[in-house]
Parts: structure tokens; sequence; C-alpha cells
């Protein structure tokens, strides 16, 4: 594109829909995200749900429960006609970007000729990424297992394991985190408090906001938000964040749950003063804080520095 569009009618609010709507709201565009459910956001813990459109809301117009019913050129402008809120609108654009999904294109593939089979175009793998022609491995988009390129990274490893060296080793994703690259960014890992209460009898969630982090502070960055989710031991079942280069400051996190480190482990590690992995250490600080100041322990305490101080 030479000129920016004046206006700019996106179709889905998805990861990508939103990168692009915000950069060409950012770049001059009036821009309209037409989105068929009723939030953005929605396989992102609630509460990064609400801090993340509160930010985008100021930049973007948004149409939810919504549905593109059709789209032409009249005039020289193009019109995008939607269902919303039980009647039809037109919508005029100087351009329209399509972001409602991808659609496998191994059809080209011919996979039907060597006996692998796929589903809707996902080529089926077993937990080896084996094919059902088990010498032939299918790793990346083509499985249909999560679109991210560090995701294909992990099954590449993995393939070259099993297939080369012999090693019969299984994929596993629960340790695969994900970042949508707005500002600020929102980065994912592992299970929301709604899925982890689901699936666990007694879990902890520990929260901090970035107006109590110096870093973000001094930087005048109030947008940052963290939250961590355990079971009742402490080992990590989710983490979550909304903030500037989330991504990189939550790594940390990738690395303790993918290694069965319990939050309280991250308490004891050094972090340079001031930086933006503040936020992270000062979540985990607060396992120990729960652990000394409430329960048995500081019952227990009370009493040896009795008898023996």
């Amino acid at each position: 594109m030479k000129e920016v569009p004046k206006r700019l009618v996106v179709i889905g609010g998805g990861p990508i829909g939103l990168e692009m709507a915000q950069s060409f709201a950012r770049f001059g565009s009036e821009v309209t995200v037409i989105e068929a459910n009723d939030k953005v956001f929605g396989r992102e813990d609630h509460d990064i749900q609400k801090r993340i459109y509160e930010e985008l809301k100021s930049e973007l117009s948004f149409l939810f429960n919504s549905k593109v019913i059709h789209v032409a050129v009249a005039a020289g402008k193009k019109v995008v006609t939607v269902e919303t809120k039980g009647k039809n609108i037109e919508l005029e654009a100087d351009e329209i970007l399509l972001s409602a999904g991808r659609k496998p294109n191994t059809d080209l593939l011919n996979l039907d000729k060597i006996s692998v089979k796929s589903n809707r175009g996902n080529i089926q793998v077993n937990e080896y990424l084996q094919t059902t022609v088990p010498h032939i491995y299918a790793i990346g988009d083509t499985n249909g297992h999560f679109p991210f390129t560090h995701k294909a990274g992990l099954e590449g490893k993995l393939v070259v394991r099993n297939a080369v060296f012999g090693v019969k080793e299984k994929v596993n994703y629960d340790h695969v985190p994900w970042v949508t690259f707005t500002e600020p960014e929102v980065f994912h890992l592992g299970l929301t408090e709604t899925e982890a209460r689901e699936a666990h009898s007694k879990v902890k969630v520990y929260t901090v906001l970035s107006e109590d982090v110096d870093r973000f502070v001094t930087e005048r960055d109030s947008t940052g938000f963290i939250k961590i989710i355990t079971d009742k031991k402490g080992y990590i079942l989710g983490a979550h964040a909304v903030g500037k280069n989330a991504g990189d400051w939550m790594q940390e996190i990738v690395f303790a749950k993918t290694n069965k480190h319990k939050i309280g482990d991250i308490s004891n590690v050094i972090h340079p003063y001031p930086t933006h992995g503040s936020i992270v250490s000062q979540a985990a600080d607060q396992y120990w804080r729960e652990k000394l100041f409430s329960g048995i322990v500081p019952k227990f305490a009370e009493k040896y520095i009795q008898w023996f101080r």
C-alpha cells in the first residue's frame, strides 16, 4: 500500500486483525473492527480481556455480535453491509482487511496419493507427530495445532529426535506460550483462572499492577498487569500479563512452569533493580508472604522465638 486509508474496516477481531487494526489506527486511519463474538481476546483470562479492551477501545471502534452480510463497491467506495443489533447497517471504507481465519491449502499436496490422511485440511498426526504413514511427519501449521512459529520449532526438534535418532518422545503443548503483539502486548501461558478452577479443587491467584513496580512507574506505564495461577502446592497452572514487551519479561515463568518449579522458587532468584521483571518477582513474593503470615507458620515461629531465642 502506498497510502494510508482514511477509513479501514477490519473483518475479524482475532490477534492478527487487532494487531493490524491498531497499527493502521496509529498511521492515522479510522478503524472499525467487526467481530462475530461478544468480546475480543476470547481465549484470554477474564481480567486480561478487560484490561486490553480498555486500552484498545480508545483507538478502535468495535461492532460485537456482528456478521458481514455483503461487500460491494459503489461510487468508488467499498461498502460493507453488517448485521448488528438486529438490523443491517452499511459501513463505507477506503480499504477492507479480511482477518476471519485461515484455510489450509494442503489440498495442493495430493496427500491421498501417498495415503497421508487429513481432516479439513489439517494433516492427522499422532502424539509422536507421525502421520498415517509412520515415516512421514507433519509439523507446524500443517497439523492444525497452535499456528505459532515457536510451536513449530518445538515440533521440529522433537521430530529430529524421533525420526533421526529413534527416540520415542511424545509432543507436549502444556507449556506453549503465545503473545498478541498489540500495544500493550498480551502474554498467555497455560490455564486461565476459570479453566484452573474447573480443573482443580483449589487454586491460588497472585496479581501485581505495574503501578506498584518502580520501573513501570518511572516510565509512566500504568497499563501493566500480571496474573499467576497455581495449584494449592504452588505449582504454576497458568500465567497471564498485559504490558509493554510482556512477551520478554514473562519468559522466566515459561521456564519455571516447563521445569516444574513452584512459584516460590522465583522469589528466591535475585532480580536486578529496577527492571520490568520485578513484576514477576513481586507476584512470587506473595507466595512466601502468605506462607509466613497466615496459617500455622506464624504461631510456630512465635513459639520458636520464645523457646530458642
